[in-house]
């Protein structure tokens, strides 16, 4: 019913999302606080009592009023729960296994929460420096979270069971960190998975998470190992824990940065090893104190658009800028069949073959290729054939937003890169082109030197 981060056995149904990505961290040998989860079990009896309230248990066909309504009563009658002589039993039995801890941060850790498909975020309670006289009381508050209005309405509107109610609650050391923020091991801003996002601010991150002012941002190319930016943000509000528990917001802007760059590159160094560790982008918490990096929490990054394997480039290696040719040219919404994706792959390479007798959708990397339900035109390389108003020109009719975006950015990291290779069958395309097409090219040349011509050429008849 309890599990200790040092502890085997739990599962993501009994610990809940966070709570179960903390024991795996701590076990993969992460610096992660100590601390212990109160699993979907320990809060059993509580739930047994309040889904044997008949007239309030929820029926998916309830209306929001009846739901608001429903949801009420229940939250009045779980503020009147206490701890059993059970659970209170277990409770201090681990405390002690975990040691002398002065203050707790007390958070909520659902099955659901922080899924690659649901983040909840902001829905669930967080109580920091939490003295251990007061743990009974937070530890009913977060448990009470879960019985909320927003919550059920999420949970409807993602699909889950939201009749139901099952919660897990993570109690662990508090932090009293100098600076703490989040760190994104791919960037949600552009979608690169070859920078790592750093925000940070001095004291606790909840004022980062919360999103309550502009923290310092830093952006890392992750495998080049070099700071690529950093924005000093104003800071306006910091969150900081008192000794004697609970916490202060300073509501004063600190223009000082809070990392240097040896520690924004140590941060880099623990994203990373997060990252392969759980073989996904991921959204992390952090903390520094005590001259050393704790990690607070990581889930999947949850606004990441994920990319087809055949359209990431090899780390390091220069960006490639595809567009969406089903969306903009086709105006497809839905992804394509496997055969309608592999149809267009395969004609549209032929066509490159018979028209210049080169390949252009043979592989990922040429000018177009189809993989994922989705066809893509390689704006790297027509960019280097064409220039960048050109191309931008080229898709003025078909979707003027995108047309105006590769107009206006700087494509200056996307561009594509001359090498002999390309060169020569450059050169080798045009040849055959042009020697494939030199009865249209000459026709197109002598009726723009002289169209008049044009309207008395014969109209071409079927043959009979």
């Amino acid at each position: 019913m309890i599990y200790l981060f040092t502890d085997k056995g739990a599962t993501v149904a009994q610990a809940g999302g966070k709570g179960y990505s903390l024991i795996k961290m701590m076990q993969a040998g992460f610096n992660v606080p100590p601390g212990m989860v109160l699993s979907v079990d320990f809060f059993k009896e509580w739930l047994d009592k309040l889904e044997a309230i008949t007239e309030l248990k929820l029926n998916k066909n309830d209306s929001d009023d009846t739901l608001k309504r429903k949801i009420q009563g229940l939250k009045n009658e779980a503020e009147k729960l206490t701890l059993s002589e059970t659970q209170k039993k277990l409770l201090t039995e681990k405390l002690k296994l975990l040691g002398p801890i002065p203050l707790f941060s007390i958070r909520s850790s659902s099955p659901e929460e922080d899924m690659a498909g649901a983040s909840f975020a902001g829905m669930y309670e967080t109580y920091l420096g939490i003295k251990s006289s007061d743990l009974e009381e937070n530890i009913r508050k977060v448990f009470l979270s879960c019985i909320d209005y927003r919550v059920v309405v999420y949970k409807r509107q993602h699909n889950f069971d939201f009749t139901k109610f099952s919660i897990a609650v993570v109690v662990m050391e508090q932090i009293k960190s100098q600076v703490a923020g989040v760190a994104f091991s791919a960037n949600p801003l552009n979608n690169c998975y070859d920078e790592i996002v750093i925000n940070a601010n001095f004291g606790v991150g909840e004022s980062v998470v919360s999103g309550d002012m502009v923290p310092d941002q830093f952006i890392v190319d992750k495998y080049k190992n070099e700071i690529i930016s950093k924005e000093i943000g104003k800071k306006q509000v910091s969150i900081i824990v008192s000794d004697d528990g609970g916490t202060k917001t300073l509501n004063q802007s600190n223009s000082d940065i809070t990392l240097t760059d040896q520690q924004i590159l140590e941060l880099v160094g623990i994203v990373k090893k997060i990252e392969e560790y759980y073989k996904m982008p991921m959204d992390i918490e952090w903390a520094y104190a005590n001259n050393q990096f704790y990690m607070i929490q990581a889930r999947p990054i949850t606004t990441i658009i994920p990319l087809h394997p055949a359209f990431l480039t090899e780390q390091g290696k220069p960006k490639i800028l595809y567009l969406d040719l089903t969306l903009v040219e086709q105006g497809i919404q839905k992804p394509l069949s496997v055969m309608g994706t592999d149809c267009f792959r395969i004609l549209t390479n032929e066509m490159g073959i018979s028209a210049a007798g080169i390949e252009i959708a043979g592989k990922p990397g040429d000018l177009a290729y189809a993989a994922g339900g989705r066809a893509y035109v390689n704006l790297s390389n027509e960019i280097l054939l064409e220039g960048q108003k050109q191309a931008a020109a080229e898709y003025a009719e078909l979707d003027s937003y995108a047309a105006q975006t590769i107009k206006d950015t700087d494509m200056s990291e996307y561009r594509g890169h001359v090498n002999i290779s390309g060169v020569w069958a450059t050169i080798k395309a045009l040849i055959t082109g042009t020697f494939k097409s030199w009865d249209l090219i000459t026709e197109i040349l002598s009726g723009n030197k002289h169209p008049e011509k044009l309207r008395t050429l014969p109209c071409a008849r079927p043959q009979t």
